[in-house]
């Protein structure tokens, strides 16, 4: 999962956007911390739609050629919190579907909580998906220049 993001230079460094999630803003001094800034500046837009149980839009394509890319565990976190919201299953049910606690659930959509795939992978196979992963050649960077 790749979010586009702009990097406008200003007059007192450098202000990161990203388009398709309007809330995750940052600021570098330098292009060579830009990239790291605005990873977590993504991360934390992100943890606020994981709070409120919000549905995350997904990336459109980049005008500048600049994305974000998301770990494969990230990515699967994403997509379980798309298909929780969809199907309106809260994260309660979940764990009891998953006959799991509701502090495992917790620590399975934390961002920021090393979360085995498999285990991501369970919860969306109990919603009735199943996760799959592909394979293609890398494109251009993914990181400013």
């Amino acid at each position: 999962m790749q979010f586009p993001v702009i990097y406008q230079q200003q007059d007192d460094g450098i202000l990161i956007s990203f388009p398709d999630l309007p809330e995750a803003l940052s600021s570098a001094e330098h292009m060579r911390d830009a990239h790291e800034m605005a990873y977590d500046a993504l991360i934390s837009a992100l943890e606020f739609y994981f709070e409120d149980y919000k549905r995350i839009p997904s990336p459109t394509s980049s005008t500048t050629g600049n994305y974000v890319e998301l770990p494969p565990a990230l990515t699967a976190k994403v997509m379980l919190l798309n298909t929780l919201a969809e199907s309106q299953v809260s994260y309660a049910e979940l764990a009891r579907r998953l006959g799991k606690k509701p502090q495992e659930v917790q620590r399975m959509i934390d961002l920021r909580h090393a979360t085995k795939i498999d285990t991501v992978a369970a919860a969306l196979e109990t919603l009735g998906y199943q996760l799959q992963l592909s394979l293609t050649p890398r494109k251009a960077s993914l990181n400013p220049s």
